[in-house]
């Protein structure tokens, strides 16, 4: 972990104490959402530190265009329902984030049968 993470923390506590005292509540509310979003991004950092951060290459309600190896008229739109950690291997292979890159490796496929 970052040590400025935690010192950010550490600060932003302080902040919201000394401005407590002060009875500037405004400014305590604003430093308890800065404390709040900063303490998200710490943990954020953790899962990625261990390997647990995943990104996704789209999100539920995406279009996708993916080719099926018997159907020739070109890639067929689907909208994600689901995303599967077993599918993910098929982006940029059969599955594809715009139709231009899926036509484009249509074409690629169809030239390599002609060749």
């Amino acid at each position: 972990m970052e040590r400025d993470i935690e010192k950010d923390l550490l600060e932003i506590e302080g902040a919201i104490r000394s401005q407590t005292e002060r009875n500037n509540m405004f400014t305590v509310s604003v430093l308890q959402r800065c404390y709040k979003l900063v303490s998200q991004l710490k943990e954020y950092k953790e899962l990625e530190e261990q390997g647990r951060l995943l990104e996704l290459p789209c999100a539920v309600g995406s279009r996708v265009y993916e080719l099926y190896q018997f159907m020739g008229e070109g890639p067929w739109e689907i909208d994600v329902r689901k995303i599967r950690l077993e599918d993910l291997e098929k982006i940029g292979k059969t599955v594809f984030l715009t139709r231009e890159d899926a036509e484009a490796a249509l074409k690629e496929l169809e030239e390599g049968r002609k060749a």
